[in-house]
């Protein structure tokens, strides 16, 4: 791989002896990778080097990385300082839930669409976080889905959320915590903003990221809400 040209995008950074840096990048072939990037500090250009930047990268082939050259890519967007913070939690996502060195070109897509469509808005919603959420964790293998594959969703039925099985109707009136049918039909044809029943929806996902990163928890998740 070295000296060909890789669409990438920094997740995270690090510092790496006085001069040098290690950068976790999400790459449009290679997955989730780290990079050495040696005496860059003392770099003019490194500038360029942002966490919401879409870069060509080339670096070594090798066990470590090193980078070897670095450049923007022409039509990189700009994005607003609100959004810095939402960016903050979609990367941490992506660096704590997708395995190293394994190819996710469909995260890397999803991510880059995030991107530019963040670029375009002053502010997030609670719309956009979920529309990220549920498409990151269907690529991951976590999909959200019907506990009946086959079952239709009624909108005047009221469901829960099984995490052994999907979801399925709300036997139990007392149930707070319960989804409407018409969010539900809104949620698997990807309409997030017009659902209702948002808040429960992200504590459904709050709880699968919780579970598949061992108890851990997602520490940017409260900057958002």
């Amino acid at each position: 791989m070295k000296n060909t040209l890789v669409r990438s995008f920094i997740i995270h950074a690090r510092s790496y002896r006085e001069t040098s840096m290690i950068y976790d990048v999400l790459t449009s072939n290679c997955g989730l990778i780290s990079i050495l990037a040696k005496g860059i500090k003392k770099k003019k250009d490194r500038t360029c080097l942002q966490p919401t930047k879409e870069l060509m990268l080339s670096f070594t082939d090798s066990d470590f990385p090193i980078l070897t050259s670095y450049e923007p890519v022409q039509d990189s967007v700009q994005m607003n300082r609100n959004m810095l913070i939402l960016i903050l939690y979609f990367n941490e996502l992506i660096y704590r839930l997708i395995p190293r060195n394994e190819p996710y070109e469909s995260v890397f897509t999803l991510y880059k669409d995030y991107i530019k469509k963040m670029s375009l808005l002053d502010n997030f919603s609670q719309g956009l976080i979920l529309g990220f959420e549920t498409n990151f964790l269907k690529e991951i293998g976590y999909e959200l889905s019907m506990a009946d594959e086959g079952e239709d969703i009624s909108t005047n039925a009221t469901y829960i959320y099984d995490y052994d099985k999907g979801f399925k109707i709300n036997q139990n009136k007392n149930n707070k915590d319960t989804i409407s049918g018409s969010s539900l039909n809104l949620l698997f044809n990807n309409d997030f903003e017009s659902i209702k029943d948002i808040t429960i929806i992200r504590n459904i996902i709050r709880n699968i990221i919780k579970n598949i990163s061992y108890g851990s928890s997602i520490k940017s998740y409260d900057f958002i809400n």
